[in-house]
């Protein structure tokens, strides 16, 4: 992930217990994304730009991961969005539409353009 992340005090580094980049092969034992398969649930992603927890590249590896292997994935993005605290009306119509298309099989519009952060 680079920066901070790769510490070895970060809470990564703790989870694979040492640094990330000595502990590679725990590090890929631990991460979902040598885990997907296209027998998956879909997934819906909501990340946002400016998320400083996690790097929206994040999002973006582990839905192109689950499309190359055939699964379904809905990444969006969340313009100007951090950790968290999104345009909660947006958020919540699109992931209603996505459980009626995949929970309901309803053939329902769903758009998976970017979300405009709005306030704080």
């Amino acid at each position: 992930m680079g920066g901070s992340h790769d510490y070895p005090n970060s809470t990564k580094s703790k989870l694979v217990g040492g640094a990330v980049q000595e502990m590679r092969r725990t590090a890929r034992e631990a991460s979902p994304i040598t885990y997907v398969s296209r027998d998956d649930p879909p997934f819906l992603i909501f990340h946002g730009t400016n998320d400083n927890v996690v790097p929206f590249g994040q999002s973006e590896t582990v839905h192109e991961a689950i499309r190359k292997v055939g699964g379904s994935s809905t990444l969006v993005a969340v313009q100007g969005g951090g950790d968290g605290n999104f345009n909660a009306m947006e958020v919540s119509a699109r992931m209603r539409q996505s459980f009626d298309k995949h929970l309901h099989d309803k053939n329902v519009p769903f758009s998976r353009e970017l979300i405009e952060q709005r306030g704080p």
